[in-house]
């Protein structure tokens, strides 16, 4: 975890070290895609956690290569100009698209994690027999998971906010009400 947050933070510091070559909504587009396959990813070894600890390992090694494209994408955005409106309705429905892909490795989790918020948040309330389950806290990763939640909800609040600010003024107040709605739906987790 530890190992994860220094690369985190070496890899922000290399970024703004070096000059940042302009990047187009072409690059942005890509990396849009790119999270959404790591989100479908993760979303397949979270539903195929069996409770070991080999498999906390997959679950989490899809977390960090989800987090390594949210960094890269907030790098490039950050490296973007500003988009012109066409660009900027792309972008705005690439990222607005992957509501769907969040809030299913989300309910995953929480019926995993097999928590009380799971009846409370969940788009799925589970019943008390899947709040026994407990699979991560079986493998004994339970606050490695919520912890790996918290820095992706993180990241992605920062690319909104990156986002924000390269959009048209319509689309960002797009971006920022997904945005709100998705910090709506994980806060009851954190």
């Amino acid at each position: 975890m530890i190992a994860k947050q220094l690369l985190a933070l070496l890899l922000s510091v290399g970024a703004f070290a070096s000059p940042l070559a302009l990047r187009s909504a072409s690059t942005v587009l890509t990396d849009l895609s790119s999270i959404s396959a790591h989100l479908s990813i993760l979303s397949t070894t979270v539903g195929n956690f069996d409770g070991t600890l080999t498999g906390a390992v997959s679950v989490q090694q899809d977390e960090i290569t989800l987090s390594d494209a949210l960094n890269k994408t907030v790098i490039d955005v950050t490296a973007s100009s500003a988009f012109g409106a066409a660009d900027s309705t792309s972008v705005t429905n690439a990222v607005t698209g992957l509501e769907s892909g969040i809030l299913t490795v989300l309910d995953k989790i929480i019926g995993k994690v097999g928590s009380t918020v799971s009846c409370e948040w969940s788009r799925n309330p589970t019943t008390g027999d899947d709040l026994k389950k407990s699979l991560f806290a079986s493998a004994g990763v339970t606050s490695v998971v919520l912890s790996d939640l918290e820095t992706l909800q993180n990241l992605t609040d920062g690319l909104s906010t990156q986002l924000q600010q390269k959009v048209t003024s319509g689309d960002a107040s797009t971006i920022a009400s997904e945005a709100a709605q998705l910090d709506g739906s994980t806060s009851p987790v954190w």
